[in-house]
């Protein structure tokens, strides 16, 4: 049917510039709707994931998404891979902006334990725990960080003090007891082993393993309370005079506790 422009008949030609135009506008407005609609999706999908934690996202809360423009998950991301120095400088970089942020500044401390630099660790994680202390913000994470950092010095009581701190912070933990079990059992520090492996087993009773630990336990400790004095006296009789103990030497391939079961880590991503 002919189109009406202004009175008089359209051409032919002006119709189909009419009908031109308005298939123009149509389109237009539906690429107009098709991209709104894309956006509210994609809106409700990064919602989606902020509110479930995707698989970067910490034990502290949700943010999978963003944890991967984290600089905390660029970092350990780095520590994974062994890359002690390019992590080491995305959290230096991150301290420049957050200097306040304790969970980067025990990050920082960590790589540092990994890559074998002790001694800058330990000044730079002791006004931290100092620092906490003070206001009464000292984490379990922290004290393991600590227990782990003086296990490499080859300080194992202070170590073993660490964790007792971190018992207490945490004394629900079963994993922090059966740790702080083995580390006195290597010290020799029978009794309290066997103490903390039973406060393990109490709180969580299907540890096979600790089991069969504490029955090493207790044999030790009757094997201390019994054997030396037994040769000791047998041979005194002999002429023998007992010599001093050897000087403990750590042992390198004992199981200390890890610092990445207390924080949050991603699961490996691509490189």
């Amino acid at each position: 049917m002919p189109v009406q422009a202004r009175g008089r008949e359209a051409t032919p030609a002006e119709g189909r510039g009419t009908m031109t135009r308005g298939g123009r506008t149509r389109a237009a407005v539906l690429a107009s709707a098709s991209l709104a609609i894309l956006l509210v999706v994609s809106i409700a999908a990064v919602a989606i994931v902020l509110a479930s934690g995707g698989p970067f996202a910490s034990s502290g809360g949700g943010g999978g998404a963003v944890y991967l423009l984290d600089p905390r998950g660029k970092a350990y991301q780095a520590l994974m891979r062994g890359e002690f120095e390019e992590a080491k400088s995305i959290v230096d970089e991150a301290l420049k902006r957050s200097p306040s942020d304790r969970e980067l500044e025990l990050l920082r401390v960590r790589i540092l334990i990994e890559w074998g630099r002790l001694a800058e660790a330990k000044s730079l994680l002791e006004p931290i725990l100092k620092r906490a202390e003070r206001q009464g913000a000292l984490t379990a994470e922290a004290l393991v960080l600590a227990c782990t950092l003086y296990s490499r010095m080859s300080q194992p009581d202070i170590a073993i003090a660490y964790l007792i701190k971190a018992t207490d912070a945490r004394p629900d933990d079963a994993h922090l007891w059966k740790s702080l079990a083995r580390l006195q059992f290597d010290q020799k520090r029978y009794s309290e082993a066997l103490s903390s492996a039973h406060r393990s087993l109490q709180l969580d009773p299907k540890q096979e393993d600790l089991k069969r630990f504490s029955s090493e336990i207790a044999m030790a400790m009757t094997s201390e309370n019994s054997i030396p004095a037994e040769g000791a006296e047998s041979k005194a009789g002999r002429g023998w005079t007992p010599s001093p103990p050897a000087p403990e030497v750590p042992d390198p391939s004992r199981k200390v506790p890890r610092p990445e079961e207390y924080f949050p880590k991603p699961s490996r991503g691509p490189k």
